[in-house]
């Protein structure tokens, strides 16, 4: 009984450390070159959005093989939960010009924020898989 206790454990802590290596992996944002300012996420600081006068629909598609959380950062720089994106969806967003998104994965690491620019297309498509 002891020996199965220590297999059942064993096997609990490896598929658990297992689990949190694999959300270690980075996320890469795919979309089309000049349509969005990427930033790191260690330059979240000072990052807002700016207006709401030029409108723009994006298309957000997860084939990153973890759920991942796409958050708007308001006017203030303040981050607010908006969706959650499930391996294998797809979200189309109303959004604007200048309206930062920071996407963060499923133990809340910030992998990479992404905002609209001038003359990006009126419906832009950001794809997310593994690097």
């Amino acid at each position: 009984m002891k020996r199965f206790l220590f297999l059942v454990i064993t096997a609990t802590i490896l598929t658990t450390s297992c689990k949190k290596v694999v959300d270690l992996l980075k996320v890469k944002a795919f979309y089309t070159a000049g349509s969005f300012y990427e930033k790191t996420c260690d330059q979240l600081g000072g990052v807002a959005s700016q207006n709401s006068l030029d409108s723009i629909n994006i298309t957000f598609t997860n084939n990153s093989k973890r759920e991942l959380h796409i958050n708007w950062i308001d006017y203030d720089g303040h981050e607010v939960t908006y969706h959650d994106l499930p391996d294998g969806a797809s979200w189309d967003c109303p959004t604007f010009i200048t309206h930062p998104w920071i996407i963060r994965k499923t133990d809340g690491a910030c992998s990479t924020i992404l905002i609209p620019k001038t003359g990006a297309a009126t419906h832009e498509t950001v794809s997310f898989g593994q690097e």
